[in-house]
């Protein structure tokens, strides 16, 4: 349906409540630093992890090693800050690293990539979870933003999520209804209507995890 002025809210094409005022809020600019779009390197062909009597397997291969300097493979526990595991020097085209016994819960790897010109660049997240599973939200998978949020979720079951976005005086915008799968997946928000600026976006699953996002719109 198409807003009219006596309407405050309308119903876009997907489903998803969308505020009249969208499209009427002016960009609002302040400190906060926001994590850099992670571009998967040009030679990188794929990037995968398994489970393996509670180590994790890594593996991942490249299209060409002319260029690459070595590789070091990185581990987190919260998606933010991660370690070093080991430093991977060229040898092929295909490789592998097994994580032995990473311990009970949520384990996110990544690669850096070298480049001989001194050049780094990061792979995908690739994200194993050891015991019971649980609800949990990694983040925007690209941010700035364009037409679509892209936000990475691992569900513990079949079950609904909700999404309220705001911006950075708290006045509500959107709300977006999606039904979630189990397991890892990816959650498309429409934001075509939305100016640039600076939002926040709070997500709610129905086993009760909630956890509000910076949003960065271009």
């Amino acid at each position: 349906t198409v807003p009219t002025p006596e309407t405050r809210w309308w119903q876009d094409a997907s489903g998803d409540v969308v505020s009249k005022e969208i499209s009427t809020f002016s960009p609002f600019t302040f400190g906060v630093s926001f994590n850099q779009v992670l571009v998967l390197p040009i030679q990188m062909l794929s990037f995968e992890g398994k489970q393996i009597n509670g180590n994790h397997q890594l593996d991942w291969s490249i299209a060409d090693d002319k260029d690459l300097a070595g590789f070091e493979l990185q581990h987190s526990t919260n998606g933010t800050s991660f370690n070093k595991l080991i430093d991977v020097r060229p040898a092929g085209l295909k490789y592998n690293y097994l994580h032995v016994q990473p311990g009970p819960g949520v384990h996110y790897y990544r690669l850096l990539l070298k480049d001989k010109n001194g050049k780094t660049s990061f792979s995908k997240v690739v994200i194993l979870v050891n015991g019971k599973a649980q609800t949990f939200i990694t983040g925007l998978l690209q941010n700035p933003v364009g037409q679509t949020a892209k936000v990475q979720l691992y569900s513990a079951g079949a079950q609904k999520i909700t999404a309220a976005l705001t911006d950075v005086s708290g006045k509500l915008l959107a709300r977006f209804n999606r039904q979630a799968i189990n397991g890892l997946q990816n959650m498309d928000l429409n934001l075509g209507l939305l100016l640039p600026g600076h939002y926040f976006l709070t997500l709610h699953t129905d086993d009760g995890v909630t956890k509000t996002l910076q949003v960065v719109k271009q």
